[in-house]
């Protein structure tokens, strides 16, 4: 793999520490907040993205394992939730992610990208919308 992050594309997180450490981005598609906490080789990241699209069909977050040369040497990929703690919003914007990774040997710190879709509503198209820390 190895693809090295350009200047200012990414707001990678290091890896290391017991509390839990947060970040926020914003992309044209969304605002992305998150906390993040290691333990031995397993990272626990959970957050939400307010999504600046309607009626999501789908939405794939990306996480890169860096190096310490911020170089990729793996990924994963892992789905969003809508939030149901009111069933009156079944057309949501706002995502949750919560998910355990085992750490990479080598791993150093992390950048966060998504793929998304919305869904096809009457008398308008599909919306592919997506970020890369690598642009």
């Amino acid at each position: 793999m190895g693809i090295e992050i350009g200047d200012g594309k990414a707001d990678p997180g290091a890896l290391g520490g017991k509390l839990p450490l947060g970040q926020t981005f914003r992309t044209p598609d969304m605002t992305l907040t998150y906390q993040y906490r290691t333990a031995g080789n397993r990272l626990k990241i959970w957050g939400r993205g307010d999504i600046r699209h309607e009626s999501i069909n789908e939405l794939v977050f990306h996480l890169f394992f860096l190096d310490t040369r911020y170089e990729v040497i793996s990924h994963q990929d892992f789905f969003s939730y809508l939030d149901h703690s009111e069933f009156a919003e079944a057309i949501s914007s706002m995502r949750q992610f919560h998910r355990d990774f085992t750490k990479p040997t080598g791993a150093h710190a992390f950048a966060i990208g998504y793929d998304g879709e919305t869904m096809r509503i009457l008398g308008q198209g599909v919306t592919n919308f997506s970020h890369t820390p690598f642009d």
